[in-house]
């Protein structure tokens, strides 16, 4: 499997629904997960059919796979880095609270609660992690950019009701990744995704796409990850070693998954979230947006010990040629405990 590391500057801000907060307008979320990003590539590839089916089809046999979207930011001027993030393990959450005084425990408590709301992790600070140094480290945080609320009118009621809309900005020199990995052999779907993307940054991602929400480009060429030679930041070599780490304390997902009936016993074993998905389809065969079925998937950031196998979901849509896909297969990186690194 060959990665490489796609890099998007958006030229617009984004609406990307957060419906673990009610699924509102309003609701917004700074990263974009996969099955909805695999989505709007189904959507774009259904203008030619046949590419619509062959990348379908190199995705449910796992000759691709392709992670969620999260934020980077460009450091290359003052540290000659890009940084790369990835979400929080949620098995942090459940590290054994040590007491050895009233101090220390509340000292480390009030510590825990700070982690606890940082969302994303530097990829070669949660590979090397082995230190509470590092731990502080994780804490401080680039400004990726900032939330925005706009009020609008509702013209179809009489008299016109407001309501608000919200988005997400991003800093200068930050925006979004995914990493996507190819089969041996597979260079011709390579070339096809990398004009599907292209095209697709025209059209935009996310939501409010008619008000010119989502629109991007590629910040830099993408970058392929070869375990034979070093990679050209850290934080990019770091997701390389996770990515084909064979021996890890834990496996965290970086993939919207939605197990299948074999891994669904095996959930207990690990420390994950349920995350709802609902929300509607838009397309060029349909007039207006239409309301599609709610499903669930694991957040990102779920660990287990070992990693999970998903499956493909696919909604009818009254008026639309096609199904609608919202890949749930997952995909995972090997992390180790703090504590076997020190």
């Amino acid at each position: 499997m060959k990665y490489y590391v796609y890099s998007l500057h958006f030229l617009t801000s984004v609406h990307f629904g957060n419906t673990a907060e009610g699924g509102t307008l309003e609701n917004v979320e700074l990263s974009f997960s996969s099955d909805s990003f695999f989505s709007a590539l189904c959507n774009e590839a259904a203008q030619a059919p046949e590419l619509l089916q062959t990348f379908l089809a190199a995705v449910e046999q796992g000759k691709m796979v392709l992670s969620s979207l999260f934020p980077f930011f460009d450091r290359e001027k003052e540290i000659g880095q890009w940084e790369y993030y990835l979400p929080r393990p949620l098995r942090l959450e459940n590290k054994k609270l040590e007491t050895h005084s009233y101090q220390a425990t509340k000292a480390e408590a009030t510590r825990r609660k700070a982690l606890k709301q940082v969302r994303y992790v530097r990829a070669s600070l949660l590979e090397k992690k082995d230190s509470e140094k590092t731990e502080t480290a994780i804490l401080e945080q680039p400004n990726f950019g900032q939330f925005e609320t706009v009020a609008k009118l509702n013209r179809r009621l009489e008299p016109g009701l407001p309501y608000f809309i919200g988005s997400y900005t991003f800093a200068p020199g930050a925006g979004l990744y995914f990493i996507a990995g190819f089969g041996e052999g597979q260079e011709n779907l390579e070339d096809q995704f990398d004009q599907l993307l292209e095209l697709l940054g025209y059209s935009g991602i996310g939501g409010e796409r008619s008000s010119g929400c989502g629109k991007f480009e590629l910040a830099a060429d993408k970058e392929e990850m070869d375990p034979a030679y070093p990679c050209l930041f850290e934080d990019t070599q770091a997701l390389l070693d996770m990515l084909i780490e064979q021996q890890a304390d834990y496996y965290m997902t970086i993939a919207a998954l939605v197990p299948d009936k074999k891994a669904i016993s095996q959930l207990a074993e690990g420390t994950y979230k349920l995350r709802k998905r609902s929300g509607f389809v838009s397309s060029a065969q349909l007039a207006n947006a239409v309301k599609r079925n709610s499903y669930y998937t694991l957040v990102e950031g779920s660990c287990f010990p070992q990693p999970l196998t998903g499956r493909m979901l696919q909604f009818q849509v009254p008026g639309l040629a096609h199904p609608v896909y919202r890949n749930g297969l997952g995909m995972f990186v090997g992390v180790h405990d703090a504590e076997r690194q020190k």
